[in-house]
């Protein structure tokens, strides 16, 4: 190698530097919502967001946080990673990470009749997102973007940007132990119209690549869809396994594996 050569593909070249810095005080968008486990806490189940910044490209890693829902002996993820699975009777904490969550949603302004046990209902939700100290209260006046060096931190919602609520994914909710809470159906046209835009997404990545990862197919719709409610739909439904293995899709999926094939 060259010394030329050398100075372009290095270690320290400045052009060769990953995005860096802490997700907080940005605007971002979710992008993927889950129910599981996490190695680091092996007896809680947690709500897994994958959040990408404004101005990201779509070879940005996402940035994962982790939202405690309690411990694994109350709660369990269901098998589609949707949704906890819990026993009639059992409440969530309110003041585990992901009920600190949802409350610094509400307090931005989300509709709580938009709020469902299937957590694809945050897919699409785009925010300002702020770093809070665990010792502020999110239902709190002065919890907006306070922070706390070296303490208990959590990250939250303190603004809104996209005005309407994620629309809900048109899917029928897992079995759980108990009844979920039903989302808010979206108009037939707007739906009809979402997934045939995803559907086209999808078909024009497979002509390019011949086989896709589900997993990278919410970021696909976010990075190829303009329309803000066609691709908060269109997010939900290529996180669905039931819609993506439909025997009307024009593709092949191995849900094993989590794979399509054109």
């Amino acid at each position: 190698m060259s010394a030329e050569q050398a100075a372009t593909s290095g270690l320290f070249n400045p052009e060769n530097f990953s995005a860096g810095g802490f997700f907080d005080d940005v605007d971002g968008t979710i992008v993927t919502a889950e129910v599981g486990t996490w190695d680091e806490v092996p007896d809680k189940c947690f709500v897994t967001l994958g959040l990408r910044k404004d101005g990201d490209d779509e070879d940005t890693e996402l940035r994962k946080e982790y939202y405690t829902i309690g411990d694994l002996d109350k709660f369990t993820p269901s098998k589609d990673h949707t949704r906890a699975v819990y026993e009639d009777g059992v409440r969530m904490n309110g003041n585990v990470k992901f009920a600190l969550f949802v409350k610094s949603l509400i307090n931005a302004g989300f509709p709580k009749s938009s709020i469902a046990d299937d957590v694809r209902f945050l897919v699409g939700l785009r925010a300002h997102f702020n770093i809070v100290s665990l010792s502020i209260k999110s239902d709190s006046k002065n919890f907006k973007g306070k922070k706390k060096e070296g303490g208990p931190t959590v990250l939250l919602v303190t603004k809104l940007l996209d005005a309407a609520a994620p629309v809900a994914a048109k899917t029928a909710p897992a079995s759980t132990k108990k009844p979920a809470q039903a989302p808010t159906s979206a108009a037939p046209a707007a739906a009809d119209g979402a997934e045939d835009t995803a559907v086209g997404v999808i078909l024009n990545k497979l002509s390019e690549t011949g086989e896709l990862a589900k997993r990278n197919l919410p970021n696909i719709m976010f990075q190829s869809i303009k329309d803000v409610e066609t691709r908060k739909m269109a997010m939900k439904l290529a996180s669905d396994s039931a819609w993506l293995g439909s025997e009307e899709r024009p593709w092949t999926f191995d849900e094993g594996s989590g794979t399509l094939k054109a």
